[in-house]
């Protein structure tokens, strides 16, 4: 990429939001001039079976266990046969 091309870029990331990562003048826009949104959600399972997990150990998340804050958390996929 030359200069130019990589100014163009930084620009366009500039203008992009932060939270949604569209165009900031399409997702702040005034509600009755812009675009209409719906949400939708999908879980994420890893971080699911994480929180299961953490809340075991946990007693649901009402007990604090010593040095929790130091527990490094992977997942793991297993194949279904």
């Amino acid at each position: 990429m030359d200069r130019a091309e990589l100014i163009a870029l930084a620009l366009y990331r500039e203008g992009l939001c932060p939270k949604c990562g569209r165009p900031q003048r399409v997702c702040t826009s005034h509600e009755e001039q812009g675009p209409e949104f719906t949400a939708s959600y999908k879980v994420c399972r890893a971080t699911y079976a994480r929180i299961e997990q953490w809340n075991a150990l946990t007693d649901g998340g009402k007990t604090t266990k010593p040095y929790a804050g130091s527990y490094l958390w992977t997942t793991t996929t297993k194949d279904r046969r």
